[in-house]
């Protein structure tokens, strides 16, 4: 029972903040939430039982506070940073959390995680090794175009793509800039298609909940591609069950992962898979929204019930199933920098039945700026549909009648997922 316990949440604004505020006070939990933002500012502040104007970073002052409301446990969702503070609380107030510090540090590391992926025969993409500033001989081996990217980023925060050596140079820089450990990666920049698997982990048990292939569209030839749409189950479902699912699982076995949930990302291309990077969190995608709806398990409510009872409760791994039985697509809406003027088509769009969850990041009058990141995601769409031909349909629908526009009437949004992507599916999944 989780009635009259209480729940505090650190940060109200990233996504899935206001879903496990929804959830908790759903099963009687007293939810308080925690940043520095105003209430307009916070969506989970506006539907929580109390909030306090603490930031996530005053640790000292949420631990007195945690000790005098008698708080029984301490969770966020997707913001990394926000976790890593949660993890600093709950280890020093002896609180229940999924993760550990040693554990997450591991998982967060580009280059750690790359690393272990080595050690266990699960293919990763080539990078290149420099210790502190960028040595010449190191830059001749190299074979452009690479990647550059802090270790301990998320978000797209800090990447680059560089396509020579002078580039490189400067974005290293750069990306020196958005790392706390001032570590940097340099990959090769491989083509393929980019995919996303998320898997479930109860008491030791680790599942494959979902796959999804993921298309991106590029606006500049240095900055990361930004989303447009992520397209579930991936063509690619049977190739990976067969090749890499049993050698990751038994990687995180190994490493004495026994809770939570995890993501990796990857290429896949004709040399096989590759990946690049992992989150031991919910995914910012919200794949678990299409999991719960499909598959009856919601990982998101499982990880708000252990940091009140210390136990993935409320759902039972033989429920998980990749291979969904509908297809499934989270429309991105990305949009161009300036202060946002009206929008138009948005409103009613979370009654069609078809649409399980709309999340939108940005109102009228909130600034966008050109950062490059994920932070040009105005809205993301969740679409469930029985057949990749009413899928085509409706994303044709949705993107012909939503319109998001500046303060000056012009279009913001920079680019349609073009649904003839989709025809390769027809005949996957029979």
């Amino acid at each position: 029972m989780l009635a009259n316990k209480k729940l505090l949440v650190l940060g109200g604004k990233p996504a899935s903040s206001y879903e496990i505020v929804q959830y908790a006070k759903k099963k009687g939990v007293y939810t308080i939430v925690t940043d520095f933002l105003p209430k307009e500012k916070s969506g989970a502040k506006q539907i929580a039982d109390e909030c306090w104007d603490v930031s996530t970073s005053d640790l000292d002052t949420l631990e007195k506070l945690i000790k005098e409301n008698d708080i029984d446990g301490v969770f966020t969702g997707v913001h990394e940073f926000n976790i890593k503070k949660t993890i600093e609380l709950c280890e020093k107030l002896n609180l229940p959390f999924y993760c550990n510090k040693e554990q997450w540090d591991l998982c967060s590391n580009k280059s750690k995680f790359k690393k272990l992926c080595r050690a266990n025969n699960v293919p990763v993409v080539n990078e290149y090794k420099f210790n502190g500033d960028i040595k010449e001989d190191v830059i001749k081996k190299i074979k452009f175009p690479v990647i550059v990217k802090p270790v301990d980023s998320s978000g797209g925060t800090g990447i680059q793509i560089c396509n020579s050596s002078k580039e490189l140079i400067s974005a290293y820089k750069e990306a020196l800039n958005h790392s706390t450990t001032k570590e940097i990666t340099v990959e090769d920049f491989i083509k393929g298609q980019e995919f996303s698997v998320v898997y479930t982990l109860k008491d030791g048990k680790i599942s494959l909940s979902s796959m999804c292939d993921k298309y991106f569209t590029h606006f500049s030839e240095k900055t990361i591609p930004l989303p447009e749409a992520f397209i579930f189950p991936s063509r690619y479902l049977h190739d990976y069950l067969e090749k890499e699912n049993s050698k990751v699982i038994r990687m995180f076995q190994k490493q004495g992962l026994r809770n939570g949930s995890l993501f990796l990302q990857g290429i896949k291309n004709d040399d096989g898979f590759h990946f690049f990077e992992m989150g031991y969190r919910l995914s910012g995608g919200g794949a678990y929204r299409f999991i719960s709806k499909l598959n009856g398990i919601n990982n998101m409510e499982m990880m708000v019930n252990y940091s009140l009872k210390g136990s993935m409760t409320g759902h039972n791994l033989s429920q998980d199933d990749p291979n969904f039985n509908k297809v499934c697509c989270t429309l991105n809406f990305v949009v161009k920098e300036g202060i946002v003027g009206k929008e138009i088509g948005i409103e009613n769009i979370s009654n069609n039945s078809n649409i399980i969850y709309v999340e939108k990041r940005y109102n009228v009058g909130d600034r966008i700026e050109k950062t490059g990141t994920l932070r040009q995601v105005y809205m993301r769409v969740h679409i469930i549909e029985d057949n990749f031909s009413t899928l085509e349909k409706t994303i044709q629908r949705l993107q012909s009648k939503i319109r998001i526009l500046n303060d000056e009437g012009e279009d913001m949004v920079t680019s349609w997922f073009d649904t003839k992507k989709l025809k390769g599916y027809s005949n996957v999944f029979k």
